[in-house]
């Protein structure tokens, strides 16, 4: 008579059985190892853990006064952003930003710089290759200009506070690796002002 199994699923045999107990503990591995390799293959990106990215950036501002809003003045920088995804939806971040800005009031540039502490919401994260989210919290920033006068320089600077606002996408190459795009928009106030 054949012997009969007592547990498959537990990988138990009877002693008398000539069926190696390996076989049987085995086969339940295998139908996991397989799993995970479906499951790994199917996660395209991932928004958990820490991350860090640098890239270069177009800025704007424009300076609101007494009901009247001044012309936008444009110009390039780059940009630092780090953070910490708790999990595959939201994550906490950090961005640091500078750039030189062309002035329409007069002949020059000057720099501009500012800094947010804030939230942001991924959607389809883990299956899909693309990421867009949505991002928002706290936001700083700063002005610098020389004006030139004969022989005298002086400086003029700015800062202020605010709240900022925006969203983007991540276009992952690999579940670790994207190419993030976003627009990004900061409300608030110059309340210091200080000429040297």
């Amino acid at each position: 008579l054949m012997p009969v199994c007592v547990s498959v699923a537990a990988g138990q045999t009877r002693q008398d059985s000539p069926v190696p107990r390996t076989v049987l503990q085995e086969q339940p591995r295998h139908s996991v190892a397989g799993n995970q390799a479906v499951n790994d293959a199917a996660v395209r990106s991932t928004s958990t853990g820490f991350f860090i990215g640098a890239g270069l950036e177009g800025n704007g501002i424009a300076l609101s006064e007494g009901g009247s809003t001044s012309p936008t003045e444009s110009g390039a920088g780059g940009g630092l952003v780090i953070g910490y995804g708790f999990n595959r939806r939201w994550s906490l971040y950090g961005t640091f930003s500078g750039a030189s800005i062309e002035s329409v009031d007069f002949g020059g540039n000057y720099g501009l710089g500012h800094f947010d502490l804030g939230t942001r919401i991924h959607f389809l994260a883990g299956e899909h290759r693309v990421v867009p989210f949505l991002q928002a919290g706290l936001a700083g920033r700063a002005i610098s200009a020389d004006f030139v006068s004969g022989f005298r320089t002086t400086r003029l600077t700015a800062r202020g506070a605010g709240l900022e606002f925006g969203g983007g996408l991540n276009a992952h190459f690999t579940p670790r690796f994207a190419f993030s795009g976003g627009v990004t928009w900061m409300v608030g106030d110059f309340t210091r002002y200080e000429v040297n």
